[in-house]
């Protein structure tokens, strides 16, 4: 099943994160936390932090 998220954080530290956490919105708009994304390998863990 494929769903739309959005990031709202993320697990270690935003310079060098270990998985995301996703989140999408409920009914009433408000974002509800969905789960974590698979671990991120190293090189894709420095992406997030550089927003």
């Amino acid at each position: 099943m494929l769903v739309d998220a959005v990031v709202v954080g993320v697990t270690g530290s935003v310079g060098s994160p270990l998985e995301l956490v996703l989140a999408r919105s409920d009914q009433g708009g408000e974002l509800r936390w969905i789960g974590l994304s698979l671990p991120l390998p190293p090189k894709l863990g420095i992406w997030p932090g550089s927003w």
